[in-house]
């Protein structure tokens, strides 16, 4: 299906972005009479003859197109008996994903390269280096932001390589709620420690990614802990050293390893013996 030179890449790269093919797909595929329903009810045991298989229960038409009548009710009935009833609160249309990308454009000026171009730095002072990077191979409307945040105190010592840790942990499990509607949008990030510092990760969309990129900021800056989620998030990275010590032979020789050759690197029993 693909010419000899992308018969690796041609399932997986898409060569050019045309979000009008997308619409006329969804237009003309996404619609009522080019969709299979599922249904489960007892109404329909007079047509459904056929029995599961495996458990012996249920009856079922695999593969039928059977057309499915819709019962016609008088409207002032359903107005009487929908007035009956009071609104619930908790049951409501969510509210608009603010992450959902509507702007697809292109920004690289420069024509397709045969192979990704490499970042080059456009910014250095005694803060931060900053590189950009241009996509020129993919062409598509998406971004991704790599920052890595170093900071000297991050493993001195055990205690503050397990405050480093449960930082982390403790801004990702206040982020969880936030960044679903993104995850929905087309947008991911990753955030974890190491040895100097943090390390934070953005990518998808770019329409929406400084949006997302500010709600992480402005959250690692201004968290709120609560008492209770820090102490089951203690607890878990406490089990997760406690049952280090069970891990598999080859997985403790080589972290056995990094602990000799690292300059900050602490064994599990140092990392447990400050972790309360």
């Amino acid at each position: 299906d693909y010419p000899l030179t992308e018969c690796l890449s041609g399932p997986y790269e898409t060569c050019k972005f045309r979000p009008g093919l997308i619409i006329e797909e969804l237009n003309e595929y996404l619609i009522p009479s080019k969709m299979r329903v599922f249904l489960a009810s007892k109404e329909f045991t007079s047509i459904a003859t056929e029995k599961e298989k495996c458990t012996s229960r249920g009856h079922f038409i695999p593969f039928s197109c059977i057309r499915i009548q819709r019962k016609k009710k008088p409207r002032t009935t359903r107005v009487k008996r929908s007035a009956r009833h009071k609104l619930i609160p908790e049951l409501h249309l969510p509210k608009p994903n603010e992450f959902i990308p509507t702007d697809f454009q292109l920004f690289s000026k420069e024509k397709h390269s045969a192979r990704p171009q490499l970042p080059i730095k456009i910014k250095e002072n005694e803060f931060c280096r900053l590189f950009y990077g241009e996509d020129t191979f993919y062409t598509l409307p998406k971004a991704c932001l790599y920052f890595e945040l170093r900071n000297p105190l991050g493993s001195v010592d055990p205690l503050d390589c397990n405050m480093n840790r449960l930082y982390v942990e403790l801004v990702e499990d206040s982020l969880t709620e936030i960044v679903y509607p993104a995850q929905l949008g087309g947008l991911q990030y990753e955030l974890y420690d190491f040895d100097y510092g943090m390390q934070l990760t953005v990518y998808g969309f770019n329409h929406k990614i400084k949006q997302l990129l500010e709600t992480i900021v402005d959250r690692m800056i201004n968290i709120k802990v609560n008492p209770q989620r820090f102490e089951i998030i203690k607890e878990k990275f406490k089990r997760s050293l406690e049952n280090a010590r069970r891990d598999d032979p080859y997985e403790m020789a080589d972290y056995g390893v990094t602990y000799l050759t690292a300059e900050h690197q602490w064994s599990i029993d140092e990392l447990l013996s400050c972790i309360d």
